[in-house]
């Protein structure tokens, strides 16, 4: 998915400290299509990027024809366990989606 220019714009307004994940290259827009959205750590914070980490490992097995052990390698180093402030983006990983259930409430 492709982002806007205003959501670049509204995410430096309310966190001009929010990072971005690079690419192994040092391109600045590798995982842009990785992002899931926004999040607070607690409802006091400001928001971060949402990466979905399976997004990730897929990009980067397909653009990088890396081996699946070594995409692992790299974004466990690079990406999954990095801690760079309030700033760092947060991770998903969905495993087992479950169907939206009207009787939760």
């Amino acid at each position: 998915m492709t982002r806007s220019q205003s959501f670049w714009e509204d995410l430096a307004k309310a966190n001009p400290e929010a990072l971005k994940f690079d690419g192994p290259t040092g391109d600045k827009s590798f995982f842009n299509d990785c992002i899931s959205g926004l999040a607070k750590r607690k409802p006091w914070h400001k928001p971060v990027l949402v990466y979905s980490e399976s997004k990730m490992i897929a990009k980067m097995i397909r653009d990088h024809h890396l081996p699946f052990n070594d995409t692992l390698n790299w974004l466990t180093i690079n990406a999954f366990t990095v801690w760079w402030g309030d700033g760092t983006p947060l991770l998903v990983n969905i495993k087992n989606p479950v169907a939206f259930d009207s009787s939760v409430r």
